[in-house]
């Protein structure tokens, strides 16, 4: 194969492996997760190299082959039917994310992390998993009669937090509950002198908890034997992201389960074929829905499990399927009716293709911006959830307006929107990392900014705020705080969440945005046309720029129009007439192309008026990045060509743009190193603002809430003088 190393945005790392990359971002190892991508009939259209290594398969035998293949017998029996009711509600039930149980060739079942995910590509449905083998999160001790730690193996820290020198020595009861601690060491004593009791404990696989070293509970699978100098006991996490599958018919008889059963309830699986299903649940109803029943274990413990069940016909009985997961215990005596378990981010913080980090970004009425990672390019991305019930409660549409709005935008400073992922309970935002800081900050550590600043600021959120109206779309809570700049001083508009379509002659009637942007008939309650809105926000943000202070005391003189100019601060008349032709009544007010035309914003004919961008489809395509998306990930390059050039936002053109954006990055990297002097650190061309020396990563956030401290205290505090109204 030809060698298109000075291609590729994620070149082989120096260790060799094939699917380990130099991820182009932080320069941490990024490990890229086995890829399958089938049809809505399950048939596998396209497969990775780390895929066919996991299954042990050549790629030539699983391509055409059905996905079922890879499965436990009894899920594979039950794919089809699945399959077949995911595409008739047109959405996964539960999450995205979860443990599975696959089949390698040989014949071994494997513990996986699957990611589900639904491609809408054209006229094309596809399914695409993202597959990661589980680490064993298991470990063994070994105690003395009387349960002093006398050895620890395995992966005790991952599980439960505590390094191996830490236990070692200690009561193997520092590792249980509190109620169960101050017990044990009498249970150990009575276990002891009653030897005829002792099959009840060992050798049995139990259910139980462990006391994390952070404090919480993590439900465990144990299980004992006698050694001669004590015991050994192998310590088991029970994943609650683990999914199990019980298929039984109209007698409530278990006709078949699948692998990951034995994990929740501590029953082989021949043990539960045959068995009736009230033994498990003696109160679950099979009817289709779901519910949180309590289970009983092998052990007489018991258990609360999350079932979803369908219907469906076998041979021509009516049989009953149910996917089960494991739910925290209730222990604060509610019924199990109100027990609540939700959709959002899943435990291990995997969300469909991505990472999802811990770092939150913003956070706003509807949600939460959190800094993610894509899976296959190791690219930050932000991830920002909007939960529906939030929605619901205020009486606020949901699905959001916001997706149409931003999946309609494209333009160099309006945030880049890649795709939606949406669940039962929130829909999640993709979008690009904006890595340089909000404008607010920036405009609060310099106070006030030269008139040359600010024009070149005001013209890049003109030229944006152009475009959108060109679209139809008025942003309606144009701030400095959902103004962002990114590392090379390009303005970013994020958060279309208020944003609204509009017609020409045509008004709105929410209030909506931040009260120190609102113009004066928001005030009154007034109809309003959406850009005179967007109109006389530009004109607040600016007039902060220049001065350090906002224009308007209070709502009755922005209604009366009477706004303060600092004293001591210079302003030209152009700037005066700008502001002065902004700050007016709605039928008075200029216009965007007024704007653009005024002879400030151009520098008194020095510079052009600002050019809308018109949107612009790619027509020409890396072939680099698709040959290297076929090859290393997977993707069939049909595929992604036809996704990017239909201008589609799915995980294709996602991990294109992704891709292409690192590999512009190493371009440019490469370039400026070519061109800097030996010994010389490479400064980035801040044009047109110079940077803060420490910008703080920002993405876009949710709603119009106030900050923590007003922006008027933010940016009064270095001045008191104030003149006259003007």
């Amino acid at each position: 194969m030809q060698d298109r190393s000075e291609e590729l945005p994620f070149p082989l790392s120096d260790e060799g492996d094939a699917h380990v990359y130099d991820d182009g971002t932080d320069g941490t190892p990024h490990f890229v997760p086995s890829v399958i991508v089938a049809d809505k009939r399950g048939i596998i259209c396209s497969i990775n190299e780390p895929a066919c290594l996991l299954f042990g398969y050549p790629r030539h035998e699983l391509l055409g082959r059905n996905v079922k293949i890879l499965m436990p017998p009894a899920v594979a029996e039950q794919h089809d039917s699945i399959l077949q009711r995911y595409f008739e509600r047109g959405k996964f039930k539960g999450t995205t994310t979860r443990v599975v149980f696959g089949v390698t060739k040989t014949g071994q079942t494997v513990k996986l992390r699957l990611s589900f995910s639904s491609i809408i590509h054209g006229s094309s449905h596809l399914i695409s998993a993202l597959i990661d083998k589980v680490d064993d999160k298991s470990f063994s001790v070994t105690t003395d009669g009387k349960g002093r730690i006398l050895s620890v193996e395995g992966n005790v820290e991952e599980t439960c937090g505590y390094k191996v020198q830490q236990l070692v020595g200690e009561n193997v009861s520092c590792l249980c509950p509190l109620h169960i601690a101050l017990e044990h060491g009498g249970l150990m004593s009575c276990y002891v002198m009653r030897r005829s009791s002792r099959s009840t404990v060992v050798g049995q696989v139990r259910n139980r908890e462990l006391k994390h070293a952070l404090g919480h509970i993590i439900p465990v699978a144990l299980e004992v034997r006698e050694e001669r100098a004590g015991f050994y006991a192998t310590v088991t996490e029970i994943d609650k992201t683990v999914e199990a599958m019980i298929i039984v018919d109209q007698s409530r008889t278990i006709i078949s389960v699948s692998p990951a059963c034995s994990v929740l309830f501590g029953y082989e699986e021949s043990e539960m074929i045959g068995m009736s299903v009230s033994r498990l649940a003696p109160r679950i109803s099979l009817r289709e829905g779901k519910c949180v029943v309590v289970c009983q274990h092998k052990d007489g413990s018991h258990i609360f499990v999350s079932a979803d069940i369908e219907a469906f016909f076998k041979d021509g009985e009516e049989c009953f399927r149910g996917l089960l997961k494991r739910v925290r215990q209730n222990r604060f005596g509610r019924q199990l009716s109100q027990i609540q378990y939700s959709e959002t981010i899943s435990s291990d913080n995997v969300l469909d293709w991505y990472d999802v980090t811990s770092k939150v970004l913003g956070q706003g009425f509807f949600g939460t911006v959190k800094v993610g990672r894509h899976r296959l390019s190791g690219v930050l991305v932000a991830i920002k959830t909007l939960k529906r019930q939030q929605y619901l409660d205020n009486g606020i549409k949901y699905p959001p307006r916001e997706i149409e709005i931003i999946s309609k935008l494209t333009h160099p400073n309006i945030y880049r929107f890649f795709h939606a992922i949406s669940t039962e309970e929130a829909v999640y935002f993709i979008s690009e990392m904006v890595s340089g800081g909000e404008l607010f900050d920036y405009a609060v550590q310099h106070v006030r900014l030269p008139e040359s600043g600010c024009r070149a600021i005001t013209r890049q959120i003109l030229c944006a705020v152009a475009y959108m109206h060109s679209q139809g779309v008025c942003h309606r809570d144009l701030k400095l705080e959902n103004i962002l700049i990114d590392a090379s001083g390009q303005i970013k508009i994020i958060d279309f969440g208020l944003g609204n379509f509009f017609a020409l002659n045509s008004t709105l009637s929410t209030f909506c945005g931040s009260p120190d942007y609102a113009p004066p008939e928001l005030w009154a309650s007034q109809p309003y046309y959406g850009p005179s809105v967007d109109v006389w926000a530009i004109g607040v943000i600016l007039y902060i720029l220049v001065s350090g202070f906002v224009p308007f005391d209070n709502s009755t003189n922005i209604t009366d129009i009477q706004y303060l100019w600092p004293n001591g601060v210079p302003v030209s008349q152009e700037l005066h007439d700008l502001i002065d032709r902004i700050f007016q009544p709605e039928s008075l007010r200029a216009t965007v192309d007024d704007l653009i035309h005024h002879k400030w914003m151009n520098d008194c004919g020095v510079l052009q008026p600002v050019q809308v961008a018109v949107q612009t489809k790619v027509v020409v395509l890396n072939e680099g990045i698709l040959m290297d998306m076929e090859d290393r990930l997977g993707l069939r390059v049909d595929d992604v060509r036809s996704a990017v050039l239909s201008g589609e936002h799915n995980q294709l053109t996602t991990t294109y743009a992704l891709l292409e954006f690192q590999f512009q990055e190493r371009l440019q990297n490469r370039r400026a190193s070519d061109l800097s002097p030996p010994g010389s650190a490479r400064r980035g061309s801040y044009s047109p603002l110079e940077m803060p020396e420490s910008p703080k990563s920002q993405s876009p956030v949710s709603g119009s809430g106030s900050r923590k401290g007003s922006l008027r205290d933010s940016l009064r505090n270095s001045q008191n003088a104030k003149c006259s109204i003007m």
